[in-house]
């Protein structure tokens, strides 16, 4: 089992490398509006549909052995992350781990500063339990 700590914070302004915020894509030019931070959890269930994610994926006991299932055991698990962290079988947790760290097309270098922190959290999720405060 990995237990992933949700990082403070869990949501970030997207910014270039200038520190320039971008803009909402979903804004047009009749209908503008904010930028909207990306979330932790939106970037994780990101990775979930990343075709490296699937790659060499075993399942796990719980799915049945059957990989198909393995991103949905990994979505209710972060969908349902409680007290600030998700749990995870030892193999979900790799498959999103290998997605993480190499991404389909890798990560837009104008951007990927901002995720630096999310990407950190994924890969030092500790076996244990972290210890109620």
């Amino acid at each position: 089992m990995r237990y992933i700590t949700i990082p403070n914070p869990s949501s970030v302004l997207v910014t270039n490398y200038k520190g320039d915020v971008l803009p909402n894509p979903k804004s047009t030019e009749k209908a503008p509006l904010d930028p909207e931070p990306l979330i932790f959890e939106t970037f994780l269930l990101e990775r979930l549909v990343d075709p490296e994610f699937s790659k060499d994926a075993k399942g796990t006991a719980k799915d049945g052995g059957d990989a198909a299932f393995t991103a949905v055991e990994a979505r209710m698990a972060i969908k349902g992350a409680m007290n600030g962290v998700i749990k995870l079988e030892d193999a979900v947790y790799e498959c999103l781990l290998r997605a993480v760290n190499k991404p389909t097309g890798g990560y837009n270098m104008n951007i990927v500063h901002n995720f630096v922190g999310f990407i950190e959290a994924v890969r030092i999720a500790k076996s244990e339990p972290p210890a109620q405060a």
